[in-house]
């Protein structure tokens, strides 16, 4: 691949510089990641901690779309602990904080509770959650 002809004639700091820069808006952009991340089909797996994902695309109604991805990887997780909360269940993230109300059949569960964001990323109009649960000892 040949250099720009600019960077290319350019004093070695001023390509440093330019390819620091291209480094710098790269890693604040999701277009240096993988879209979607790995961790979408493939959670990681801990004995601390149950993880699932979840996703939204762009929604075109009063609706957030991370909260409509944290309530689906909520989903996925308390069907995972065998728990029945369709469609009792509202996900918040509010404070830096996951903040659950599910139902069961047989009332509120307090299952999900601690129920941590690990990380968001957006990239193509739809967004990507990965939570995570701490296993209760």
């Amino acid at each position: 691949m040949k250099d720009a002809p600019a960077v290319k004639d350019a004093p070695a700091a001023t390509r440093w510089l330019v390819l620091l820069l291209g480094l710098v808006l790269c890693v604040s952009s999701v277009g240096c990641a993988s879209c979607p991340p790995a961790w979408v089909d493939s959670p990681p797996e801990s004995d601390d901690a149950l993880y699932a994902s979840g996703s939204c695309g762009e929604v075109f109604v009063d609706a957030d779309a991370r909260q409509i991805a944290l309530t689906r990887a909520a989903r996925r997780l308390a069907d995972r602990l065998g728990l029945d909360v369709e469609p009792r269940m509202a996900v918040v993230y509010a404070d830096g904080r996951l903040f659950v109300e599910a139902v069961t059949p047989g009332g509120p569960t307090d299952a999900l509770d601690g129920l941590q964001l690990v990380e968001q990323v957006v990239c193509d109009h739809v967004t990507f959650v990965l939570v995570r649960l701490p296993r209760r000892g």
